[in-house]
């Protein structure tokens, strides 16, 4: 019982640092947030103790082949099934958490295979509470999208303050804006539009047709 509390405190901590890494990820705008770092970093700490734990049974009876070979090829292969849900769209990298869990999964899977139940359900567990209170309560970071969006309008000071109060009525937030002059009294507003779920492409549309001053503009 002892050595079982040491690998779930083992894990505990790589969760902890995993969420870590992920916010950070998530305060610079990168895809992967915190449910996939804390995820992946469960994942792993837990297919490092299966191999170098969950093979003692087969040493004390004298087993003269390497078992651990074969959680190797799991992890490997698992990769694979694991990139299959995985979409981009744009700007936009979506399944990245899924893929992160079907590869946890594969851990839990071979920790129950190698007999360490205890440790198997546990992270079980584990893996189901920070799949739903890390999605409810962090406000679902890891779905955030950014998307490209280039707009073409009169010069005038309140230019960007327009555009952004269009699209804060979808939930939209400029996260950075590049402009340049263009002849004939226009400017061209480069923008990087951030959301916390899917932007579609045609709400935009709707959104930008309300501005009569836009002469022209391109989404992605």
């Amino acid at each position: 019982m002892t050595m079982t509390l040491e690998f779930l405190l083992r894990i505990a901590l790589a969760c902890v640092c995993g969420a870590i890494i992920g916010i950070e990820r998530t305060v610079r705008l990168k895809e992967a947030g915190i449910r996939t770092h804390t995820i992946v970093a469960l994942g792993a700490a837990l297919m490092m103790v299966v191999s170098k734990y969950g093979f003692t049974d087969i040493a004390l009876y004298g087993g003269g082949f390497d078992a651990s070979r074969i959680a190797a090829s799991v992890v490997s292969g698992i990769s694979f099934l694991g990139a299959g849900v995985i979409f981009v769209r744009g700007s936009a990298i979506r399944g990245l958490t899924t893929s992160a869990g079907i590869w946890t999964t594969a851990g839990i899977g071979m920790a129950l295979g190698a007999g360490m139940y205890e440790v198997g359900l546990a992270a079980t567990g584990l893996l189901i509470l920070l799949q739903i209170l890390l999605h409810r309560f962090v406000g679902g970071l890891d779905g955030m999208t950014i998307t490209e969006l280039s707009v073409i309008m009169p010069c005038s000071p309140l230019s960007i303050s327009r555009i952004k109060t269009l699209l804060a009525e979808k939930r939209m937030e400029v996260h950075s804006c590049r402009v340049v002059r263009n002849s004939g009294n226009t400017i061209t507003l480069y923008l990087t539009v951030k959301s916390e779920g899917a932007i579609q492409p045609e709400d935009l549309m709707v959104l930008l047709e309300k501005e009569a001053d836009i002469t022209e503009y391109t989404i992605g």
